[in-house]
């Protein structure tokens, strides 16, 4: 083989490599017409299917359902076929819907042409929505005793006035369909027979918040003002004072941050052509596909791109930070949206809320502002704190979800032998940048009250010495506080 060949056949692997993989399992991998032509076992009435490379979920094509009013698209998979009639069998797809409506599609599950099952998901949004259902757990059988066995097949009706153009990718009928899925605005019939997840963002997306104050005093609107400038100038390295040993250190980590995420971002290579977003695609931490939109996306891009913009004054990050928001909205990222599962997706998310606060300014000249406020509150299920706990106190997961979604970053705490302190570093107004967590060597210091004994003074003890952390600093947080609990 000559090195032009070589080289060739290397950068085929690493374009293949971009898109999304199947982690392998027991079930085997799905369908992501890749192939030319629409497999043999889908068939459409009233309607055309076509393979399309206009948009894709998996791989780099999708099946692209032309409907009309009383549209059925019928699925014979082989896959359904084996495993339709086990215990756990289900069915785990995306689709994609153009234009917003108040409708709904509606599947039906038959065994030898008769409905056993029927379900809906529905079509009030625009871009990719992520379907997991277990048919035995999540349904309830047409008839009484109707069981799915022999030829099992899949339909699926549009709603009486059309539903213009859908997109079907990353089909799988798994013959064990994951607990972990999440109810959504789409299938809010998941898991509705079993105790509430968790994550229950579409639980709390239904509590009424309270009414808003009658008026915000001056008083707390400079009490706001203040909280931002500070969160912002601890989160842009304005508060690293130039006699401090580790400002230089800190500073070029996170440049080198700064460029790793560029290089990052332009490896997904992401395009907006003909009305359509292509790229990279992402899934939940969760999925059996790859990669994800937390660990890798959200850890890796939006940060870097916001710091490179406010920290440098690059207005090409800050376009192309916009770019990847709308992306990841397309993707499936976005109010509502469960993306199949959303297990410990909100533990991930910190790079996420983070740069949009600090992109806040961009985002709103940009017109989008309020529906990544709106997809905040729906990952963060912010408006629980609207309904009575029913437990007295707070899980771990909730609160590392409230430090990073409230964007208080450094807050530490911690009790232990009916002691408590105050961060001396954020008392002394010295915070450090997220980046400067992986700087190190790092000294953290917490300062004891001082004792009821007059004139006593408060005492100061080294809780920790930090010399590395893995580089993401958006999740340093969770693991300074951890830290210190070990070591106080």
């Amino acid at each position: 083989m000559d090195r032009l060949t070589l080289l060739l056949f290397a950068l085929l692997l690493a374009t293949d490599c971009t898109h999304a993989a199947w982690k392998p399992d027991k079930d085997g991998a799905g369908e992501s017409f890749e192939a030319d032509g629409v497999p043999g076992y889908v068939e459409a009435e009233k309607s055309r299917v076509a393979v399309s490379a206009k948009r894709y979920k998996h791989g780099s094509r999708s099946l692209c359902w032309a409907t009309t009013p009383g549209a059925k698209l019928t699925v014979r998979s082989p896959q359904l076929k084996a495993n339709g009639s086990s215990k756990n069998a289900g069915v785990m797809l995306w689709y994609y819907n153009e234009t917003p409506q108040e409708d709904k599609l509606t599947f039906h599950l038959l065994s030898d042409d008769k409905e056993v099952y029927r379900f809906q998901a529905g079509l009030s949004f625009s871009g990719w929505r992520a379907i997991w259902v277990c048919f035995r757990q999540d349904l309830k059988p047409v008839q009484p005793k109707a069981r799915l066995q022999d030829e099992i097949t899949m339909t699926v009706t549009t709603p009486p006035k059309g539903a213009g153009d859908i997109y079907f990718d990353a089909i799988r009928f798994p013959k064990s369909t994951s607990w972990r899925r999440t109810k959504d605005n789409q299938v809010p019939f998941v898991r509705a027979s079993t105790e509430t997840h968790w994550q229950d963002s579409y639980d709390a997306s239904l509590i009424k918040p309270a009414p808003p104050p009658a008026r915000i005093s001056a008083e707390e609107k400079q009490a706001f003002a203040l909280m931002t400038k500070r969160y912002d100038d601890w989160a842009l390295g304005r508060t690293l004072n130039e006699n401090m040993p580790q400002r230089k250190a800190v500073l070029d980590a996170m440049q080198t941050h700064i460029q790793r995420g560029k290089a990052y971002f332009k490896k997904l290579n992401i395009k907006y052509a003909d009305g359509a977003y292509t790229g990279q695609p992402f899934f939940a931490g969760r999925s059996s596909l790859t990669p994800n939109f937390c660990q890798d996306l959200f850890q890796n891009a939006p940060l870097p791109l916001a710091l490179d913009y406010r920290v440098n004054g690059n207005e090409q990050s800050a376009k192309d930070f916009v770019t990847l928001i709308n992306f990841a909205h397309d993707q499936g990222w976005a109010d509502g949206s469960g993306i199949g599962t959303l297990d410990h997706e909100m533990l991930r998310a910190a790079g996420y809320m983070h740069a949009v606060f600090l992109m806040r300014d961009v985002l709103r000249k940009d017109g989008i502002l309020e529906r990544e406020l709106a997809t905040m509150r729906w990952h963060c299920f912010f408006n629980s704190i609207y309904r009575e706990p029913k437990h007295a106190g707070v899980n771990a997961d909730r609160c590392g979800r409230s430090r990073s979604s409230c964007f208080w970053p450094f807050w530490l705490w911690t009790t232990r032998r009916r002691r408590s302190g105050t961060c001396a570093v954020c008392s002394a107004g010295r915070t450090m940048p997220a980046a400067s967590l992986r700087a190190g060597p790092i000294q953290l210091s917490l300062t004891s009250p001082a004792s009821t004994t007059p004139g006593s003074t408060p005492t100061r003890t080294r809780l920790a010495r930090f010399t590395s952390l893995r580089s993401r600093p958006t999740c340093s947080t969770e693991r300074v506080s951890l830290s210190i609990r070990q070591v106080w």
